[in-house]
């Protein structure tokens, strides 16, 4: 686990502090969420519509994932085939092998002397993705495997075009110390990307509520106790977004803040995902 703490940017809270706990793995934040089991997730680990799984339940899909999520990823992606994805660069190497030969290299006797087509990674720096599971206590289980199911469907179109880096986590805060943030995040796999881990992190409830919460609240009790950052409310995405950027500075930040009733990614998944991947040039301004 990394920990450090930043100075919350101006435009999103004067004078805050942002205290920063990473993790390479959810098996690694799994672990470490053992021994600081709160009383209120223990209490609500049996209410399927609120944690969706008891706590043993949570460590086990932190390590397995949660095949069976995949599949709702799928439909939407679906809908995306006939559109016009920009494709990933390709050029021409030479090679011992391929599909047309290198007459001249031949005649040389050079044994690079066939030529095949092959993808080139993205030169831009990585998409950093955040998604912030953090939601009001009222927002059922089901609700947020269906926003989980959007974003797996936006990380899988945008990976196939350019690097992707994923983290998953919550954003909280605390009313005894009502100018810090605390932010507890967990990197997914995407080279190539964990799928079925990807749909548990993404938005499943006991990931946020069984497992992520627990560490927070075991580390920093002083920074954490079940409220919104800064002890206000659900941040906005531009304000998200900037900070995130301050905690992943090697590349371009896509932020996704605490889920809200009204959010388009739930209410509208399809335009959503569509403008969503038109503004990170994913998808072609004609479709």
């Amino acid at each position: 686990m990394r920990k450090f703490v930043l100075e919350t940017p101006e435009t999103v809270h004067k004078g805050g502090t942002d205290s920063w706990h990473l993790f390479d793995t959810a098996s690694e934040l799994a672990t470490l969420a053992r021994p600081f089991r709160h009383k209120e997730a223990a209490n609500n680990e049996g209410r399927d519509s609120w944690s969706g799984g008891t706590f043993l339940q949570c460590v086990k899909w932190a390590s397995a994932g949660r095949p069976d999520l995949v599949e709702a990823s799928d439909a939407y992606m679906a809908q995306f085939e006939s559109l016009n994805v920009l494709a990933p660069r390709a050029r021409i190497i030479d090679d011992v092998s391929g599909a047309v030969p290198n007459i001249p290299a031949y005649l040389a006797g050079v044994p690079l002397n066939m030529r095949r087509r092959i993808k080139v990674e993205s030169e831009v720096a990585p998409l950093i993705v955040v998604v912030d599971g953090a939601t009001s206590g009222g927002i059922p289980a089901d609700l947020m495997t269906r926003r989980a199911s959007v974003l797996l469907a936006l990380v899988r179109i945008v990976g196939a075009v350019r690097p992707v880096e994923l983290w998953a986590g919550f954003g909280g805060g605390s009313h005894n110390v009502q100018s810090v943030g605390c932010y507890t995040f967990a990197r997914v796999e995407t080279s190539p990307l964990d799928v079925a881990r990807a749909a548990f992190m993404l938005g499943h409830p006991s990931f946020t509520r069984g497992l992520a919460y627990n560490v927070a609240a075991g580390y920093e009790p002083h920074e954490y106790d079940y409220k919104w950052p800064y002890c206000g409310v659900a941040l906005s995405p531009e304000k998200f977004k900037a900070v995130c950027a301050q905690a992943f500075p090697h590349g371009e930040v896509f932020a996704t803040p605490g889920l809200y009733l009204t959010d388009p990614c739930v209410t509208n998944p399809v335009a959503w995902l569509k403008r969503t991947l038109t503004d990170l040039n994913v998808l072609s301004e004609e479709n």
